[in-house]
């Protein structure tokens, strides 16, 4: 475990740096590094001993920049198709009728909503610079969740005025 913490001091700046410079995102660099650690500390065994660390590792790091690029270009890719397949189809609310339809269907649905996820979406929407005590993935996640039954509301009322 010591050689472990010696070799990670010695080189983790060296291995942060390497993979920056191979264009991954500052805000990506350190889960990447993290990764890269965790699968040496997991191999160890199989660094051959005429092989120094620092070049390992850093063998391990441009394949773990390999892999996260193109997982990158696949998400990409079918963000692309996906966007592609949208414009493609009509959304039932363009056929609904007018935009005041649309804004009072949201504006009742708004209103069913509790108090606490009203404003949430008002915090998060709006010009309010208040935080909320949960974190981001989880406020994108109850917005999103919450966006959803928003659009079917809304959908089931212009359905149902039409």
């Amino acid at each position: 475990m010591s050689d472990f913490t010696d070799i990670l001091s010695d080189t983790q700046t060296a291995i942060r740096l390497y993979i920056a410079g191979r264009g991954v995102p500052l805000s990506e660099v350190d889960d990447i590094a993290q990764d890269v650690f965790i699968d040496y500390y997991n191999h160890q065994e199989d660094r051959p001993a005429d092989v120094e660390p620092i070049r390992w590792l850093k063998g391990m790091a441009k394949n773990h920049c390999l892999r996260y690029f193109g997982k990158r270009a696949r998400q990409g890719t079918f963000l692309q198709e996906l966007s592609e397949i949208l414009d493609r189809q009509d959304s039932p609310l363009e056929d609904a009728g007018t935009d005041g339809e649309l804004l009072n269907a949201l504006k009742q649905c708004m209103a069913k909503l509790p108090d606490q996820q009203r404003e949430l979406l008002q915090i998060y929407y709006g010009d309010d610079d208040r935080s909320v005590d949960r974190t981001a993935s989880s406020v994108r996640m109850s917005v999103l969740r919450l966006r959803d039954a928003l659009r079917t509301c809304i959908l089931g009322r212009v359905q149902r005025n039409a």
